[in-house]
């Protein structure tokens, strides 16, 4: 049996870029060649590498190395450069990261061809400009320098087809460029595939799924020049391509179908597939790249009807990680998703700090906060598409989720009548607080709070209505301020006749109720006060309460009458019957309407309950719109919604978290996108919050990063391997590719081509260099062990979903339905819908997606690792769903007991691998069948019915799912 070769293992390799000449400056007669050196190479290495610590401000280990002075030594200090000695020389020494010995630059050491330059510079004499003095690069010009110097922020460029000698092999501009670096490095292409191979190599690469045995035949028939384009054509417009490439983008766009963690709330997105949905679709609707950028970003700035379903492309934004509930780390999140999954920029570290390699300061990170500070998701999501409002399920959905947000509106309105009810009752406690607040420790406020059982901000809302609205003149709170300037020591005999006073003056100035409470018996102190204004409210409290009538169970009812049994009242019932009650005696009211009428601290609105509730409470409403979540996720009839991004209001003026702390301010910023992608004077972003007018500058033709990254990633996966060695950091630690002018020819001819996905895959796939086989030859092994000239195809495994759906595909239970919630295969393992319909859930990842290098949904991952582990050969062993996939493939054959072994295993080997068998596999297979002692399927046509075994056909069967064959394209 044929098998395939493991897949390799890529280390990316990182290159720092060197800076071009920054300053020019008068120099004594050196040799030009030593000039230019200098220049060119030595003054940016050192202003690059080494004047961060060790200039005129800083000196690290009490080195300074910009000036020739400090470099040549003194008779206190030994020379660091020894004129025509680089391996005497110290700055020599430590560049060149011997394990013993001190490492310089300690971020990393510098490329190979810095390293040549130093020696040559060091060699012929370490010339150095009179009076030179460097200083370390400003952000602008690193900026300016690294837009001229770095290939990656280079515009793309117009590049021509190179026309190759005696080239009898390219029959693409594509082919043209990768045969041009072939014959430099003395490598020649491989032959082409055979026609199986091909068909099963595109079918995957496109669909995810292997191609059937009439698929092949008929490709096999089709001798016209034509053919292989009419496959390409075919499976580009198969509902399977957005499938598998809406799978590839979901990875970069970190989609979970979970929160993180969340405390107490539901995890589970209710419509975090509905962006899934949206990338499928416009994947196979070809949505042109630049359009399908802006739809993600700024969805709801493009004039799109209100339910369109393309405003669920902002799940873009909102489906990632809620990390804890915490906005700083949910808006860096997205800043990533923006910066390393469409521009290849890693901008994260900038936060805290300017970037250490790449040109972002953390004024541009900032710059993008504050575009994402300025949106924010709504409450109420739009609906999208065409609802059935008449179906049963979505009338049962209504009704649920009435019952379930009036479940919520009734707890919050009870917990305000009840905190009122405690309130009213409790106004002596309030009182005496606030007068013994002096005598506690205030970090022990908490503490004392809790043990008192008061609400801290019933306290602070208390403080502000004596201060401010109950003053001197309130007929109910003068007498407190008037005693409150009674001297404690002799407050037991000056209270008496205060209060004399107050009570000689005219009523309308005290209320004569409570001057008489007062002067029921002596007061010694204030808390005495507090509590006779405490009693005071509850008196009245209690006389409202009695002329609220209950209600009066019904008498023994007379024969043949129903029994009719009271109704009980809800708090807020009751307290609309007492807000009904007024007294005629004015006093009374007057005591009333601060109780239930006036703004109060003992009577507030119900919008501002929230505030007053304690955490029991909070717990118990989050418990209740929990409720709410898990029915829109579970009831079958919930409506499709968008997880978009608004704008808020007013745009927020960012400020610099300095070290990345937000209580930490330092300079504003203006919502624009980072420098080094801009090349003309930036515009600070006007348009609400900026995110169109990001999103345009990210697709802006003028941008070199966008295209170039989306490119790569695509020739990434049709040949396992970029032209590029990091598919998501183009920054100055990646060196430039091999193939950069196929790379720019690509770009530059995506976007002349409508930025069309299915017009680049169609170049790629057509041309010679996709259809070569992958058979190693170890001649050109040797000149290139790493392929970087892809002298043949890459070998590798499928993916998770990939190969899964192929289990599906060959075994005939494959459920082409498409869209809708998530289905848990962990809870239903036998499901047979395409997996990229299944949970994401990143609170908790199955063993299997791990074991299968499943993307981080926490994260945007544009290239997947591809291991080869036992626990991928174990999960085809033992799996129930293997094994059912097993039976279903027999079961779905044809064949009968009048039906040959060896015609049964033919019929096997092209259901599964698509192909037939040869002599000896025929062979082996019998000697494997006949060795079993159950009794064959072809005996009676019935499977083993002993649980959970397989028949010998079965087992065979599975046989052929665990080889490599099956789990890798070649």
């Amino acid at each position: 049996m044929r098998l395939l070769l493991l897949t390799f293992i890529l280390f990316p390799m990182t290159v720092l870029a060197e800076p071009a000449k920054q300053v020019s400056v008068k120099t004594e007669k050196l040799p030009v060649n030593g000039m230019k050196l200098f220049e060119n190479h030595i003054r940016p290495l050192l202003v690059r590498h080494c004047l961060e610590c060790h200039n005129e401000k800083k000196q690290e280990g009490e080195i300074r190395l910009d000036a020739w002075k400090y470099l040549k030594g003194d008779k206190e200090n030994d020379p660091l450069v020894i004129k025509g000695s680089p391996e005497k020389s110290r700055l020599f020494e430590v560049i060149l990261y011997h394990e013993d010995d001190t490492q310089m630059p300690p971020k990393g050491k510098i490329p190979d061809l810095a390293i040549v330059n130093l020696r040559k510079w060091i060699k012929i004499g370490a010339p150095w400009p009179a009076k030179a003095v460097l200083h370390p690069p400003s952000q602008d010009s690193l900026i300016k320098e690294l837009q001229e110097t770095h290939w990656a922020y280079h515009p793309v460029r117009n590049i021509k087809v190179p026309q190759n000698k005696n080239d009898h092999w390219s029959k693409t501009a594509i082919d043209r460029f990768i045969f041009h670096e072939m014959i430099k490095e003395n490598l020649s292409p491989s032959p082409k595939a055979d026609r199986r191979t091909l068909l099963r190599r595109v079918s995957i690469d496109l669909t995810g799924l292997p191609p059937t045995w009439d698929e092949l035949q008929e490709f096999e028939k089709d001798s016209s020049e034509n053919a292989f384009e009419k496959v390409v054509d075919r499976l580009l417009a198969s509902p399977g391509y957005g499938i598998r490439w809406g799978r590839h983008w979901l990875d970069v766009a970190r989609y979970g179908d979970t929160k993180g963690y969340v405390f107490t709330d539901e995890i589970r997105y209710p419509y975090s597939y509905t962006y899934r949905d949206y990338v499928v679709r416009a994947m196979n609707e070809d949505v042109p790249y630049n359009r399908f950028i802006k739809e993600q970003i700024a969805a709801d700035h493009l004039g799109l009807p209100k339910n369109s379903e393309a405003l669920a492309a902002l799940g873009f934004l909102t489906v990632g990680n809620r990390f804890r509930k915490n906005k700083h780390d949910q808006i860096d999140d997205r800043i990533d998703v923006i910066s390393r999954g469409l521009m290849g920029i890693t901008a994260s570290c900038s936060r805290c700090h300017d970037h250490k390699y790449d040109p972002i300061p953390t004024a541009d990170y900032y710059s993008l906060y504050g575009i994402f500070n300025s949106s924010h998701e709504p409450a109420e999501l739009p609906l999208i598409g065409t609802v059935q409002e008449d179906s049963a399920e979505y009338k049962a959905y209504l009704k649920g989720l009435k019952k379930r947000e009036q479940d919520v509106e009734n707890y919050r309105r009870e917990g305000h009548q009840k905190i009122l009810s405690e309130l009213r009752n409790s106004a002596g406690d309030y009182l005496q607080f606030i007068l013994k607040e002096k005598g506690y420790d205030v970090k022990n406020m908490k503490m004392v709070i809790a043990e008192t059982n008061l609400r801290r901000h019933s306290i602070n809302a208390w403080k502000a209505f004596l201060k401010k609205e109950a003053g001197e003149n309130h007929p109910l709170f003068r007498s407190w301020h008037r005693l409150l300037t009674v001297p404690k020591e002799s407050f037991a005999k000056s209270s008496q006749k205060m209060i004399e006073e107050l009570k000689k003056e005219n009523p309308s100035k005290n209320n004569p109720l409570l001057i008489a409470a007062l002067t029921e018996k002596p007061l010694t102190n204030m808390y005495e006060v507090a509590r006779v204004y405490g009693k005071l409210f509850q008196d009245v409290e209690k006389k409202i309460q009695g002329q609220i009538s209950e209600p009066k169970k019904d008498s023994k009812p007379a024969k043949g009458e129903k029994s009719k049994t009271a109704k009980k009242e809800s708090l807020v019932d009751i307290a609309t019957k007492k807000n009904k009650v007024k007294f005629k005696d004015q006093y009374e009211e007057q005591i009333r309407t601060v109780l239930y009428v006036k703004k109060t601290p003992i009577n507030f609105a119900f919008e501002d309950s929230a505030r007053y509730f304690d955490r029991a409470m909070n717990n118990q409403i989050n418990r209740l719109k929990k409720k709410i979540e898990q029915w829109k996720l579970d009831s079958p009839g919930t409506p499709p919604r968008a997880m978009v991004m608004l704008d808020k209001g007013k745009p927020v003026r960012q400020r610099i978290f300095l070290r990345g702390k937000p209580g930490s301010k330092g300079a504003d910023v203006a919502r624009q996108n980072f420098a080094i992608v801009s090349y003309s004077k930036r515009k600070p972003f006007s348009k609400g919050s900026g995110r169109l007018e990001l999103a345009e500058s990210i697709v802006d033709p003028k941008n070199p990063l966008t295209v170039r990254v989306l490119v790569n990633r695509v020739w990434m996966h049709h040949f396992n391997k970029g032209l590029v060695s990091s598919a998501d950091d183009f920054g100055t630690r990646t060196e430039e590719p091999i193939h950069a002018d196929l790379l720019d020819y690509l770009a530059k001819d995506f976007i002349q081509d409508g930025w069309s996905l299915k017009k680049l895959h169609k170049k790629i796939l057509l041309s010679n260099v996709y259809q070569q086989a992958s058979n190693d030859r170890p001649d050109m092994r040797e000149q290139d062990p790493e392929n970087a000239f892809f002298w043949k195809m890459n070998l590798r495994r499928l993916e998770y979903e990939a190969i899964r759906d192929s289990f599906l595909a060959v075994s005939g239970q494959l459920d082409s339905k498409t869209n809708g919630k998530p289905i848990d295969f962990m809870k239903n393992p036998l499901s047979k819908r395409r997996t990229i319909y299944g949970f994401v859930n990143r609170n908790n990842l199955p063993t299997i997606m791990n074991s299968f290098d499943f993307a981080n949904p926490d994260a945007s991952t544009s290239e997947r690792a591809l291991t080869i582990v036992p626990q991928q050969a174990l999960f085809v062993m033992n799996s129930p769903f293997i094994l059912e996939m097993a039976k279903s493939i027999m079961k779905n054959l044809g064949v009968s007991s009048q039906t040959k072994p060896a015609e049964v295993i033919k019929l096997l080997y092209q259901k599964v691998l698509t192909r037939n068998p040869d002599e000896n596999e025929i062979q082996l297979a019998i000697q494997f069948i006949e060795n079993e002692s159950v009794k064959s399927i072809l005996d009676d046509g019935q499977p083993e019915k002993k649980s959970g075994k397989l028949s010998n056909w079965e087992r065979f069967a599975q046989v052929l799912l665990l080889t490599n064959e099956f789990s890798h394209v070649d």
